[in-house]
């Protein structure tokens, strides 16, 4: 039995018990794929993430993942694979074939989130280690939770945790056919982290890991 059965049969996940939180960020911070658009939602089946995808009924839920900052999008993104130990990564960006581009999305209003940071998960006693610090393989399981909260939590505009690759701020990710209340607005969309500004702050971020970036 898994701790996502578990956690259902003893009654640790009852609707009730899950907290929730009204997150009012002034910006919302995206890596994404260029072709997607910054304020794109994926609606496909395809792809292997934490949360998604969500299929409900036999219909995908389209879903957006952003952070908090811009060093949450950019080490959940293009640091989110550095080994551990990071010291002497070399991470290697190749600027004529990088499809990835940096934007940012200003909410309208606040977002009504499930909330599964630490505060959130002890209240349903669950470890982040069952949620948020688990690996790939467990994928299907925290899966497994974001639908059940999608169904149970119809007030929940999607689910925010405190990053895995960089703890120091918030990552969501926002369900689409919730979102009818909140207009997503582009404050910024399509700049490119392998020169400028926002490459100075993957530069600062390899400093820190104690690693090195190659821009070709």
């Amino acid at each position: 039995m898994s701790w996502f059965d578990e956690a259902l049969a003893d009654g640790r996940l009852k609707p009730p018990k899950v907290s929730m939180l009204d997150l009012d960020l002034s910006l919302l911070w995206r890596v994404y794929p260029e072709k997607y658009g910054v304020g794109g939602f994926n609606g496909t089946a395809l792809g292997n993430a934490r949360f998604s995808p969500l299929s409900i009924a036999g219909a995908v839920v389209p879903a957006l993942y952003a952070g908090g900052t811009l060093d949450v999008a950019l080490m959940e993104t293009v640091w989110h694979d550095v080994p551990t130990a990071s010291e002497g990564f070399h991470l290697v960006l190749n600027e004529s074939t990088e499809t990835r581009r940096v934007g940012s999305l200003k909410p309208s209003m606040p977002l009504r989130l499930v909330d599964l940071t630490t505060v959130g998960l002890r209240r349903l006693g669950l470890a982040r280690s069952d949620v948020i610090d688990s690996d790939p393989s467990e994928y299907p399981l925290t899966r497994q939770l974001a639908a059940w909260l999608y169904e149970n939590k119809p007030q929940a505009q999607g689910i925010c945790w405190t990053s895995r690759q960089f703890d120091e701020g918030k990552a969501v990710v926002l369900f689409e056919p919730r979102m009818s209340s909140v207009k997503l607005v582009p404050e910024t969309k399509d700049e490119i982290f392998t020169d400028g500004p926002h490459l100075e702050a993957v530069l600062t971020l390899a400093e820190r890991l104690g690693a090195a970036v190659i821009v070709r």
